[in-house]
């Protein structure tokens, strides 16, 4: 059996479930190997290990905002967010989070905080990495909503968590332009007057010079912004959908995506 059918069958439905399966699919499979079970194996591992490859490309800038926050080191942070994202994938940690207790964005910053703290711990126990401490060992549960004191990411966690979704929204929006009916001549003039500031720093066009430089019309325009902001909300939408977030959660995220694009930052709660 190929990947692609191997996905299709074993993760048919959202990300969040398929990020629950997939780490169950993953254990079963390290059983399997133990049992010498072959060829089937290594196929079943291979469709696991894609879904944590493409769930972790979403998060992981934002975990490397919050783990500099904490370690004041950017190799250490991406060291740490990089086995954050594993730790999660081997103990279905996404899995258990609960969309009546609170957003999935403050679930991940608080995960992410204590397997941090619980990385230091251990090593606070174990200086020389000799394995006395093990980090499975988990002194306080990454799940724990306790009181976690001052947040310590702020603002930049919080923008790059929203940058990233417009992000993949803005890939998947090249992606199916033409399929969507949408010139692309008109994406990139809603992009560089909308996202482009924002997203790559760049300072804002002159309209009138962007429009020229795309050979679009002046008097359209603010037609054809406005027609690309539109389809470019619902592919944001449809993407948080895809993620497994119910309605209440996408509404959420979709006023923060509002705040970030008018120059606001998006709540930090």
């Amino acid at each position: 059996m190929g990947a692609t059918e191997g996905w299709r069958q074993i993760f048919p439905t959202t990300r969040r479930t398929s990020f629950r399966r997939a780490a169950a699919e993953d254990l079963a499979v390290q059983h399997a190997e133990q049992e010498n079970l072959g060829k089937r194996t290594c196929e079943r591992v291979e469709v696991a290990r894609s879904v944590y490859g493409e769930l972790s490309g979403r998060y992981r800038r934002a975990a490397v905002i919050v783990a500099k926050s904490m370690l004041r080191d950017q190799g250490a942070a991406e060291d740490a967010a990089h086995d954050f994202l594993v730790h999660c994938f081997r103990r279905r940690i996404f899995g258990r989070w609960d969309p009546k207790k609170g957003r999935f964005r403050n679930f991940f910053e608080t995960a992410l905080k204590n397997f941090i703290l619980n990385q230091i711990k251990a090593r606070e126990k174990d200086p020389l990495g000799k394995g006395a401490a093990a980090l499975d060992d988990e002194p306080r549960d990454v799940c724990d909503d306790g009181d976690m004191g001052v947040r310590l990411a702020g603002t930049d966690f919080v923008r790059a968590w929203t940058a990233d979704l417009l992000r993949e929204a803005d890939a998947r929006m090249r992606a199916e332009l033409a399929g969507a009916g949408i010139p692309r001549t008109s994406y990139e003039l809603y992009y560089a007057m909308e996202l482009a500031p924002v997203l790559d720093q760049a300072g804002k066009p002159v309209q009138k010079e962007k429009c020229a430089e795309l050979g679009i019309s002046e008097k359209n325009a603010s037609r054809t912004i406005e027609n690309c902001r539109k389809r470019f909300m619902e592919m944001v939408r449809a993407v948080l959908k895809e993620s497994g977030f119910p309605d209440g959660e996408v509404g959420h995220e979709i006023d923060d995506v509002v705040l970030f694009l008018n120059g606001a930052c998006p709540r930090d709660n």
